[in-house]
């Protein structure tokens, strides 16, 4: 059974070294390095929190929130189109009814807040990663994950935007 001595630190080369000399009192120790990473951690939070948040809600509101049937839709199409009719034969102004937004609208503009909040932790996290020197790689896909989350928000609004425009 191997033992793991655990070296905090940029010395892992030195400490590797000391290990393999001869006069090494413990043969049997795996030297192992661990580096810190706990702001590139806490980024890498953000930012799978913020691709999740991207992805998720555009498969889970029509579960949830399902639109309206396509009959429904024509018909208050239709009533809307007569209501207009009758205001202009009669000479009034037609005054439409007061649209209000649906359940779904509001929890998709507060999953989108979200993720734009949590995407721009992700990256800022992971720039400071960089400053203060922890494990690149960490940083780096701290800061991929929160940009692919803001570009998937944003591609998934356009789209929604290009499909039901009113």
């Amino acid at each position: 059974m191997l033992l793991s001595l655990i070296v905090w630190g940029e010395n892992h080369d030195r400490n590797k070294r000391a290990a393999e000399r001869p006069g090494w009192r413990f043969p049997g120790l795996k030297i192992v390095t661990i580096t810190k990473t706990r702001v590139s951690s806490c980024g890498l939070f953000f930012g799978a929190l913020a691709l999740l948040l991207a992805i998720i809600p555009s498969y889970l509101m029509p579960v949830l929130y399902p639109a309206p049937a396509v009959t429904q839709q024509a018909l208050d199409t239709v009533e809307r189109l007569k209501d207009r009719a009758l205001a202009k034969l009669k000479g009034e102004t037609y005054r439409a009814a007061p649209s209000h937004r649906s359940e779904r609208a509001n929890w998709h503009r507060y999953t989108a807040l979200a993720t734009a909040v949590s995407a721009v932790f992700a990256i800022l996290l992971g720039a400071l990663g960089y400053v203060r020197h922890e494990a690149s790689r960490a940083c780096t896909v701290a800061m991929v994950l929160g940009v692919v989350g803001l570009l998937l928000e944003s591609l998934f609004g356009l789209a929604a935007t290009w499909i039901f425009i009113d």
